[in-house]
């Protein structure tokens, strides 16, 4: 199956330190990737390299078939790369609606100043309305943000990430400080999702990952150290030592 998202020899250092180290990754079709590692182990970096956040020292990043290495962050969000972020940073004065309405906005590339036009315009609150529809946030269309729980507010995030109707999600901790059954309905919502949107997915929480991922890599001190299915990856005696021994003799 063909990558719609591919690193090839991807490298990163700031200072001494390498936190990119020659990372090879592909993205297929129709898959959810997980992408697991230690703390410091450089996944947030390479997901900011793979949005256009962080420029790389070396290899390249393609997209759909180009190489998008040097473009920037925009040019890549109109060709249907969308990234949801472990911190949301959200509007929380404003309601759930006029949120999705500024993403909306944003990516019809129509300027702010016309935001109070926008909630009247029947193509913006269409493509909002059906974001939140795919997130289970319909019903909180009127709410403040502010007013929301932890939890819906990242399904907020992952709306406004979905309203341009990408064509590949990058999905940074989605169950980041969510309470259990907050992460439950966050698993339950990706499942939904699957098949849709291919996904790299980073994340901490194993019961996530297994439940949700077809591909998994072991990110370690910036090396891909296992690739593979994920029963795979878990019994392989290098992503053992490196991420999965503490978890194995629990």
């Amino acid at each position: 199956m063909t990558a719609l998202l591919r690193t090839i020899g991807l490298r990163k250092a700031f200072g001494g330190l390498q936190v990119t180290a020659g990372v090879d990754l592909d993205l297929r079709d129709g898959e959810i990737h997980a992408l697991i590692g230690p703390n410091g182990a450089g996944k947030t970096t390479l997901i900011n390299q793979l949005a256009g956040e962080i420029a790389p020292d070396g290899g390249r990043i393609e997209f759909l078939g180009r190489d998008i290495t040097r473009r920037p962050a925009h040019a890549r969000a109109r060709l249907g790369l969308a990234r949801s972020f472990q911190r949301t940073s959200l509007l929380p004065a404003m309601t759930v609606m006029d949120n999705a309405l500024a993403a909306a906005l944003a990516n019809h590339g129509r300027p702010w100043g016309v935001f109070r036009a926008a909630r009247r315009d029947a193509v913006l609150r269409a493509a909002a309305q059906a974001a939140l529809e795919l997130t289970g946030l319909a019903d909180a269309a009127a709410r403040p943000v502010a007013q929301l729980a932890h939890g819906q507010r990242k399904q907020l995030d992952l709306a406004l990430a979905l309203i341009g109707q990408p064509k590949v999600l990058l999905l940074d901790e989605p169950t980041a400080g969510l309470s259990p059954a907050e992460g439950r309905e966050m698993v339950a919502l990706l499942e939904n999702l699957k098949g849709r949107w291919p996904m790299l997915l980073v994340e901490h929480d194993m019961d996530a990952v297994f439940a949700l991922a077809d591909t998994l890599s072991v990110l370690v001190a910036g090396r891909i150290v296992a690739t593979g299915a994920p029963q795979d990856v878990r019994a392989d005696a290098r992503a053992q030592a490196a991420y999965f021994g503490d978890e194995i003799n629990a």
